[in-house]
């Protein structure tokens, strides 16, 4: 099944059965989904499993979806709901295990190329949690969901000049973030 755009989406919402624009809907935002996930989970096999999760939502709420938001802003949305509750799934797990991962078992990064954009992943990472929590969510939206600053508005509410003007400020402090650490 191939990818659709939003209005594409629309029609076939419309004119489809809900397991074919579920299929269709599916092939155009999982992958997208899943990589945000893994942005906040930080775990392959929780952001898989947190992705499938989304999409049972989505198919099962689809019914309830009013077409007021695009279909990704309301995915989106989901999503991050999703993450907050595996999240603190996981913060039990911790707090019941308290298991410190030792060097050891990172001892699958053989090529030394990997550990370098793990660790200039990581320093970002650093960059962006220095960011106030509006800019941050505006920055992260915009870098790594490519979201559009109507669709931002849409979800987080205020004018599309104020998230430009929270973006432009957020990736002026990243960038000063990444110059202070000698890259």
């Amino acid at each position: 099944m191939e990818a659709a755009t939003e209005e594409e989406l629309l029609v076939i919402w419309k004119t489809k059965s809900e397991n074919d624009f579920f299929k269709v809907l599916l092939a155009t935002y999982q992958k997208r989904i899943f990589y945000f996930l893994l942005r906040k989970l930080n775990d392959q096999e929780s952001a898989k499993d947190a992705t499938q999760t989304v999409f049972i939502k989505v198919f099962q709420h689809l019914q309830k979806f009013k077409g007021e938001s695009s279909f990704y802003t309301w995915i989106y949305a989901i999503a991050r709901n999703v993450s907050y509750d595996f999240l603190k799934k996981q913060q039990k797990s911790y707090a019941i295990f308290n298991s410190i991962p030792t060097e050891d078992q990172y001892s699958w990064r053989a090529d030394e190329s990997t550990l370098n954009s793990v660790e200039i992943e990581n320093i970002l990472q650093k960059a962006i949690e220095t960011l106030p929590e509006k800019q941050k969510k505006v920055f992260e939206l915009r870098y790594f969901d490519e979201m559009s600053y109507k669709e931002m508005a849409e979800l987080l509410g205020g004018s599309v000049g104020g998230l430009k003007a929270s973006y432009h400020h957020a990736a002026q402090k990243v960038e000063t973030f990444l110059k202070n650490q000698d890259l």
